[in-house]
C-alpha cells in the first residue's frame, strides 16, 4: 500500500477532536460520509478520501442545516457544498488520533481525483 501523499495546505489548530459523531450518512465496509456536531450545534461532514497503512484521510467541512437537509433529500450535491466552504484535511490513525490537520484549497481537494 502506498503512503498518503503530502497535502498542500496551511497547518490548522482546528480542534477536530471536539466534534461528536451523530451518524454515518454513507457506509460501505466502513463509514464514507459521516455527520458530526460541535458544542454550538454546528454541523460538520467527514468525507473519507484516502487510506494508507497508518491513516485514513478525511475531508472535514462545516455544513449549514439547510444544505444538510437538501443533501439528504438528494436536492443538493455534496460537491456543491464542498466548493463553498472551508475545507480541512485530517489523517486519523487506528486509535482515532488526529494528525496533519490542514486548511486546504478547493484546488487541492480536486487534485485528489486527478
Amino acid at each position: 500500500m502506498e503512503k498518503l501523499r503530502d497535502i498542500n495546505g496551511q497547518p490548522s489548530d482546528f480542534n477536530i477532536s471536539s466534534l461528536k459523531k451523530i451518524s454515518d450518512l454513507v457506509y460501505y465496509d466502513g463509514p464514507l460520509i459521516s455527520h458530526f456536531m460541535n458544542d454550538k450545534n454546528e454541523n460538520y461532514i467527514f468525507y473519507w478520501i484516502d487510506v494508507d497503512e497508518n491513516y485514513n484521510r478525511w475531508l472535514v467541512f462545516k455544513i449549514e442545516p439547510s444544505d444538510l437537509e437538501d443533501y439528504l433529500k438528494s436536492n443538493l450535491l455534496l460537491i456543491d457544498i464542498i466548493e463553498k466552504t472551508n475545507l480541512y484535511c485530517v489523517d486519523i490513525d487506528n486509535d482515532i488520533n488526529y494528525h496533519n490537520v490542514k486548511l486546504i484549497s478547493i484546488s487541492e481537494f480536486h487534485s485528489f481525483y486527478e
